[in-house]
């Protein structure tokens, strides 16, 4: 087995190397390529779940995450990133980082068990009292990981990370799927994740180990505090922005969760597309970039060209999820979320800028720029938090819905703009438009004329899944020559990409 000593004398690629750029390309790829395995593993536990459990149950999983994501904060407060950020000096703070999310994890953790109680009371849900206590579980399981995972991020060990996210799913799929169908209801997602952190705790410790030492060192946490503090404030605001349309849809409509539990439903499945494609690049990226950070220029160049790559896949992606929303829908649980299929469609519009828009904070973080991150997402959060708040009080799940796509094709963009400013001698706002110039016009006329395939299709027994492929291969075969023709360097870098996948 691998030491502790052993692990952090393994060099990641010099800043100037070609090898940088040949880890992040094939470090996505590997992400991508367990995303794809993972999500197909996700839908076949979605569609088992999907018929067990009811919006009264899926209403319960998530109120009791959003609840559970304010004082789950205080678990990693930054602190992943601020290693991974200072990994020229790492054996002075693996240990003080180490001992700083431990106590933070069990301070979360006993948070969550007191915020409980009043949680139940709010939302007039006694269930959610248990469910919030096994998630405390989970984050001090979790507050265990950040430095292994840390470590791992530093040495570039994506096929590592892949191949535990896999493993992950599949033990949360296999658990969740059999805890629904023997009747358990919200515990069927709840207690799967518990089993994952404390599964992946375990494999990241073997498999990365860190001499952390008995030592807390409490000294030197003074000199994390900084970055942690406004890390925790801007992480605050993101979980406001993330979570609050469950708790504004739950407060508002108190009286019948089942709206929550139908937004929930429907959000978890528009959300698919960023988690495939966005995590997993900023899981690369943010390594990658923070290597760059003496040279802004080429850090610059390295985001935007990933985003320009991430844009070209990740738009006509949201854009097709919407276009077969409703024959997906109907092919695996016939008529019974019939009522979620527009609030799918109209997220996934709004994934269609996010899956791009939320990669700024990776460029952010590489920097080192914590307090624009947090003012950025502070007036992100004002504009989402108050356009929710007065839809969730006249409509329902699908105002909400309209009113966060809005929203994030207004911010994105600026967020990208402010995130690009760090005088290089770019034209930022052109960066910006360059972006986005062919993807969504190329995107939405593919998907369009592809949706448009798929109504000409009559109904008969069976018809959904034959819609659904239809609508594919029409979208691609619109979408691939436009692009070719529309952006040609973008389209040569992405075959370059994919032909080193395919020979590592």
């Amino acid at each position: 087995m691998t030491t502790a000593a052993e692990t952090l004398e393994l060099p990641p690629p010099e800043p100037g190397s070609k090898a940088l750029g040949r880890h992040t390309a094939h470090g996505f790829a590997w992400m991508v390529l367990q995303t794809l395995l993972t999500k197909g593993v996700a839908i076949l536990g979605t569609a088992v779940t999907g018929w067990y459990l009811t919006q009264h149950d899926f209403a319960l999983v998530g109120l009791s995450y959003s609840v559970a994501s304010f004082p789950n904060l205080i678990r990693d407060a930054g602190l992943q990133q601020i290693l991974v950020q200072r990994q020229k000096h790492l054996r002075r703070w693996i240990g003080p980082v180490f001992w700083m999310s431990t106590t933070l994890g069990l301070t979360a953790s006993i948070g969550m068990c007191i915020a409980a109680p009043f949680a139940a009371r709010l939302y007039k849900e006694p269930a959610m009292l248990p469910l919030i206590e096994i998630v405390a579980m989970g984050t001090m399981l979790s507050s265990l990981t950040a430095v292994p995972q840390a470590i791992a991020q530093i040495q570039l060990r994506f096929r590592l990370q892949a191949s535990l996210a896999l493993t992950g799913a599949m033990i949360i799929q296999g658990v969740g799927m059999l805890l629904a169908w023997k009747g358990y209801g919200p515990y069927s997602y709840i207690v799967p994740n518990v089993m994952n952190n404390l599964v992946i705790c375990a494999a990241f410790w073997i498999l990365t180990p860190a001499p952390v030492g008995w030592r807390p060192r409490i000294r030197r946490w003074r000199y994390v505090i900084g970055d942690s503090g406004t890390l925790i404030l801007s992480g605050l605001v993101v979980v406001a922005i993330m979570q609050g349309p469950n708790l504004l849809l739950g407060f508002f409509h108190r009286n019948d969760h089942t709206t929550v539990g139908l937004f929930y439903f429907a959000f978890n499945l528009s959300w698919q597309a960023l988690v495939l494609l966005t995590f997993n690049l900023g899981a690369v990226l943010f390594p990658a970039l923070s290597k760059l950070h003496a040279e802004p220029l080429r850090q610059v160049q390295a985001y935007l060209r990933a985003a320009r790559l991430l844009a070209l896949v990740g738009v006509p992606v949201c854009f097709l999820q919407a276009a077969v929303a409703a024959p997906g829908f109907h092919m695996l649980w016939r008529h019974k979320w019939d009522s979620a299929i527009p609030v799918v469609q109209v997220l996934s519009l709004a994934m269609a800028m996010h899956v791009v828009g939320v990669t700024w904070m990776s460029l952010n973080s590489a920097q080192g720029r914590f307090r624009r991150e947090l003012a950025v997402n502070s007036a992100m959060g004002v504009l989402l938090l108050s356009g929710v708040a007065i839809a969730s009080y006249f409509g329902g799940a699908l105002a909400v819905a309209a009113t966060e796509t809005v929203i994030f094709l207004i911010v994105d963009p600026v967020a990208i703009y402010l995130a690009l400013r760090n005088k290089t001698g770019l034209n930022e706002a052109a960066e910006v438009v360059r972006i986005f110039a062919v993807p969504f016009p190329a995107g939405a006329l593919a998907v369009g004329i592809g949706w448009g395939v798929g109504l000409l299709i009559p109904p008969f027994h069976g018809a959904d899944p034959v819609r659904i492929l239809a609508i594919m291969l029409v979208t691609a075969a619109v979408y691939i020559p436009l692009v070719r023709w529309l952006a040609p360097g973008e389209w040569k870098e992405l075959m370059a990409l994919r032909r080193r996948s395919a020979a590592k």
